[in-house]
């Protein structure tokens, strides 16, 4: 199988692109060893074993929050913000304290990183797009575009309450994160908060379901908690109802693994764990795209359609050590996902 690495060519960036790209790389790559030195340095100082394992046990990393970052500006002026929130557009969907990095046109595929595995995300903002560079906590370097270039980073400054557009921002360097289901939560490092992360994955990883999915030759290896998500737009945010505005939202990639599969004037519900393969066959079928699934148990086959309004943003999603990684189902093709018994 061909299992693509999680870094992309340059061939995505025009002459100059490539040229800032490049630059931050090197630099990125030269302070690696460096980096990864002083994250060892502070989990050790920082977090004991015994603390790390009862924050581990006692919070779920996806509710950690950033309440402390550092920007720096184009013209290399840093500045800290408290209690950081990210501005996207309505029209923008995204999934909280993840950055994604859009790799490829036609077939998109997405990284989405959370916060707290970013030891620095790089923005190069032009006119008409806004390129990122992420570096890791495990030294992988992810580049790609970002989707939105009008997003704003708001918070507590030096003087007061501040706003920057990500065009006036080079780099983001996240400090301090807390539990944002827990009141009066201690704030713990970055370090610490992505070895939280760093469990949740150890844990992830000794599911039994794993797979293969294979999109036009190109295969995905070890995709787990994998799922299909829908993506839609919504007047609602929680119980408000806006007349005048409507906001892009997705499924949590988490959330929901239950295939509803339409036969006729029937349905049939299965969760994605008890089937051993599931093919999207490329076709379109009036309120959604033709399905097959079968079972694990008894090799049963499953024909219909998968009921969706089909959109851009729709996507097949799997977990990785770093958040989550995505093939976009549009425009529709043959995309197969295989069980993979270890």
């Amino acid at each position: 199988m061909n299992n693509p690495v999680s870094t992309q060519s340059s061939s995505l960036f025009p002459a100059n692109g490539r040229c800032w790209f490049n630059t931050v790389l090197m630099c990125s790559l030269a302070c690696m060893r460096v980096i990864k030195r002083s994250i060892a340095v502070i989990l050790i100082v920082c977090t004991s074993p015994a603390v790390a394992l009862s924050l581990a046990e006692a919070s779920s990393p996806f509710y950690m929050e950033p309440v402390g970052i550092r920007i720096t500006h184009p013209y290399g002026q840093k500045r800290a913000l408290i209690s950081p929130q990210f501005h996207y557009s309505d029209s923008v969907r995204y999934y909280e304290n993840h950055f994604e990095v859009v790799i490829g046109t036609h077939y998109k595929r997405s990284f989405w990183v959370h916060f707290a595995r970013i030891h620095k995300a790089h923005f190069h903002t032009k006119k008409d797009m806004t390129e990122i560079l992420i570096v890791s906590d495990d030294g992988r370097i992810l580049t790609g575009l970002f989707p939105e270039k009008e997003m704003k980073i708001s918070g507590k400054g030096e003087s007061g309450h501040v706003s920057y557009p990500i065009s006036k921002v080079k780099s983001i360097e996240f400090v301090k994160f807390i539990d944002a289901t827990v009141e009066g939560k201690t704030a713990l490092d970055r370090a610490a908060t992505s070895a939280l992360l760093q469990r949740e994955w150890e844990k992830v990883k000794m599911s039994p379901s794993t797979w293969i999915v294979t999109d036009k030759g190109i295969s995905y290896e070890n995709a787990k908690l994998l799922n299909i998500v829908d993506c839609f737009s919504t007047s609602r945010i929680g119980y408000i109802v806006h007349s005048d505005r409507t906001f892009r939202r997705c499924q949590e990639p988490e959330s929901n693994r239950l295939l509803t599969v339409k036969r006729g004037s029937s349905t049939v519900d299965v969760f994605i764990d008890e089937l051993e393969f599931i093919e999207i066959t490329g076709k379109k079928v009036n309120d959604g795209f033709e399905l097959i699934a079968v079972r694990r148990d008894d090799k049963s086959r499953l024909t219909g359609v998968y009921p969706i309004n089909l959109d851009e943003d729709d996507m097949v999603v799997w977990k990785t050590l770093v958040g989550y990684e995505s093939i976009g189902i549009l425009p529709l093709r043959r995309i197969t996902i295989r069980a993979h018994d270890n």
